[in-house]
């Protein structure tokens, strides 16, 4: 893989399975959607709830799903996109100014070694109107033949919009042709103990509900030092950085990536048990 360039590392997103670490059962969905999806020609079937904590790697994962769905030249050996086709290179990452984009491949069978038609519509539900959830339901109505996925980033938000979900998006999930997949953040009620509100509101709509699973202490080590190569960044004294960073950070690869990222733009270059120690980490989530 090559370096991160400077503006990268705040960003992160794989460019391999292995890349990703944790989040097996989320990695296992990915697998069946995209065999689903390209082998079969499944179009529906595959709605799935993704809940965790902040930064462990929801949106990411997700986002590198949809890369996978779509690739020209996908490799079903390893289930890894090429990495430089068009579709691998469109920054599926961008929110449109009303709060969504859609992308389309619509390309010829011929053109292209595996093909893949598809409809990808990400919508960012912290700026999602009720009036735009109401234009989007129209625009999908009529049949594709297109594979349609569309993405709900922090679902959890919509509750607090005052939207009819019955309405704007229950009956829709239902009734429409498409792959749903939202992502929420764990809920935490008055005592501080994580409360799945979407969990048991959405479960008869999602075929598959997902938590997030951070990687034990050898592969998030092993992850933290992958990334340092990549970027350019050393880790002094790693037998004492490397734990005190999984103790500090809870594992959380986001956390981490934030340390790695600041080390990034130091003169050094360089992971010092000073900075693991001096790092915030705040696993508050925000509502």
């Amino acid at each position: 893989m090559a370096p991160f360039h400077n503006n990268d590392l705040g960003n992160y997103l794989p460019s391999s399975w292995s890349h990703i670490a944790g989040n097996r059962k989320l990695k296992e969905y990915w697998v069946d959607l995209i065999c689903g999806v390209r082998n079969s020609h499944f179009r529906t079937g595959y709605n799935a709830l993704v809940i965790g904590g902040s930064r462990e790697g929801k949106t990411a994962t997700i986002k590198f799903g949809v890369k996978c769905v779509g690739c020209y030249n996908f490799n079903f050996t390893t289930m890894d996109p090429c990495g430089k086709c068009a579709n691998c290179t469109m920054n599926h990452h961008l929110w449109g100014n009303t709060g969504y984009e859609n992308y389309f491949d619509m390309l010829n069978e011929e053109d292209v070694p595996t093909p893949i038609r598809y409809r990808f519509v990400p919508i960012d539900c912290t700026r999602v109107t009720p009036a735009e959830m109401d234009e989007l339901i129209v625009s999908l109505q009529p049949r594709e033949d297109a594979v349609r996925i569309i993405y709900l980033d922090e679902i959890h938000r919509l509750i607090r919009k005052g939207m009819d979900l019955d309405h704007q998006l229950l009956k829709p999930m239902e009734e429409l042709e498409a792959i749903w997949i939202g992502s929420s953040a764990n809920v935490k009620n008055a005592e501080g103990n994580n409360i799945k509100k979407l969990e048991k509101m959405f479960l008869n709509r999602f075929d598959y509900v997902i938590e997030t699973e951070k990687p034990d202490a050898l592969e998030f080590s092993q992850w933290v030092m992958e990334r340092c190569v990549e970027s350019g960044v050393q880790i002094d004294d790693p037998k004492t950085v490397l734990p005190r960073l999984a103790a500090r950070s809870t594992r959380n690869i986001g956390m981490a990536l934030k340390v790695i990222n600041k080390a990034h733009k130091r003169r050094s270059k360089t992971i010092d048990i000073q900075l693991v120690e001096d790092q915030i980490f705040d696993f508050d989530e925000a509502f």
